[in-house]
């Protein structure tokens, strides 16, 4: 079990419900009734910790505060107190008000910000639309995505230009915003109203949700039949639930219980979603945390959490907490590496995920064999089969256009024949791509697959 440093630090006079990481990872926002603080998160070798503060006066809590994921300009700070939210601006050490508006009809359940335009972040409500906004122009949303009963959740996808997330009692529907008449896809997720959603940081088309039905759950919106992990019957449902910045983990706040049971953080793997360690100390309901962004070679990330005694603690833990446990049996492969099943050599269940190889969920009605043969027999302009392997269930393919070239390897997954999986690999060393090129050309081709499958096999 991984190491875990915890530091406690209070701030009665703030009375914090909810905050917040900046992008650099040097400041906290703590935002409640009274006031809106910038705390610096590592407060060693300095005379003071509160950088500054805002007075609020407010009759609700502030149950939303996000600082903008990009701070290109001036850094922007959200928060939402029933049905208002109030922008504010950070500018020389001193916290300014842009605006203070209402909202929703109803309480604001949910805010984002964008990651891929700065100026746009987007609220929820329940019995209301889902409102885009952008801070240049607050007078009415940019866009609003008109749903039946509103919406508890509204996420933005963090690596994937104009894709939204929206949690609707017990269903996730995923938006396309340019298109916001219908979503491109709905999914019965749970049983019982969603508490949380939220997108994994480094897997574009991945988010997980929790439940008041105990269900914790792990999706991929191009194959939603069913979720690719869920851990289920947790003693507490999850009412928060934060991914580390790199992804490996995630941390679950307990909803609520009146005072009653554990005020424990819970850590998961999001491998396997094992639970991995219960971070105990706070003696208070936990009303909020967020993850610290670190350098990626420090080996460690940082845990902030906030109660309702005012104390808000730091938890330091050590990558290794979710480093997957290696046995014998412990299929951790690289994408060269392959697993025989019986005779016959078949691609790895589980290659590693980069900019310039990826899975894709391609379900077959004719079966693996005449997949690779109608593969084999494949004639179009530009497009060439350099190899079919039977054993290996392999096919190389290289495309070329106006003196360019791209050498991609299609190889189908041990279990091709249940879940549809393919893994998709372009050849570095073969193929006239930058990393980001290989990586937005594997993304188009996701999506392609995806839409050609939701419209049954028509484009």
């Amino acid at each position: 079990m991984g190491h875990v440093t915890e530091e406690i630090r209070h701030y009665k006079d703030i009375q914090a419900t909810a905050l917040d990481s900046d992008p650099t990872g040097r400041f906290l926002c703590l935002a409640g009734k009274r006031f809106l603080s910038v705390v610096l998160a590592d407060p060693a070798g300095s005379d003071s910790v509160v950088c500054s503060k805002k007075s609020r006066s407010a009759r609700l809590d502030v149950s939303n505060v996000r600082w903008r994921s990009n701070n290109v300009d001036t850094p922007y700070i959200v928060l939402s107190s029933g049905q208002n939210i109030e922008l504010y601006a950070i500018e020389a050490d001193t916290i300014k008000l842009v605006e203070s508006l209402r909202a929703h009809p109803r309480n604001v359940t949910d805010v984002d910000w964008s990651n891929f335009d700065p100026n746009s972040f987007v609220t929820s409500s329940v019995d209301d639309a889902v409102s885009v906004w952008d801070v240049r122009e607050l007078r009415r949303p940019s866009v609003s995505l008109h749903v039946v009963a509103g919406a508890v959740q509204a996420k933005w996808a963090p690596l994937m230009h104009y894709m939204l997330a929206t949690a609707h009692g017990t269903d996730v529907r995923v938006w396309d915003i340019r298109k916001f008449s219908s979503p491109v896809q709905s999914i019965p997720a749970h049983l019982d109203k969603i508490n949380s959603l939220v997108w994994h940081p480094k897997e574009d088309m991945c988010f997980a949700t929790s439940s008041q039905d105990g269900n914790l759950k792990l999706w991929e919106f191009s194959n939603a039949s069913k979720p690719r992990l869920a851990a289920g019957l947790l003693p507490i449902p999850a009412w928060k639930v934060r991914f580390t910045r790199n992804g490996a983990g995630l941390v679950t706040l307990p909803v609520p219980q009146g005072g009653r049971g554990p005020n424990a953080l819970n850590l998961w793997r999001s491998a396997d979603f094992e639970s991995v360690q219960s971070l105990q100390g706070h003696t208070d309901l936990i009303q909020d945390a967020c993850w610290r962004p670190l350098a990626s070679d420090s080996g460690e990330c940082q845990l902030f959490s906030v109660a309702k005694d005012h104390t808000l603690r730091s938890w330091l833990i050590n990558n290794h907490v979710f480093a997957a446990e290696r046995g014998e049996d412990a299929l951790t492969l690289s994408a060269t590496e392959e697993l025989f099943e019986g005779e016959r050599m078949v691609t790895p269940t589980e290659p590693p995920t980069d900019d310039w190889s990826r899975w894709v969920v391609a379900p077959s009605k004719v079966g693996l064999m005449s997949e690779l043969e109608a593969l084999s027999s494949l004639r179009l302009v530009g497009i060439t089969t350099d190899e079919i392997n039977f054993d290996r269930a392999a096919v190389g393919i290289t495309f070329e256009r106006d003196g360019n070239a791209v050498k991609l390897v299609i190889r189908f997954h041990a279990e091709y024949a249940t879940n549809g999986k393919v893994h998709l690999q372009i050849l570095r060393d073969e193929s006239s791509l930058s990393a980001i090129g290989a990586s937005q050309l594997l993304k188009v081709t996701m999506l392609t697959i995806y839409h050609f499958d939701s419209n049954k096999g028509t484009f």
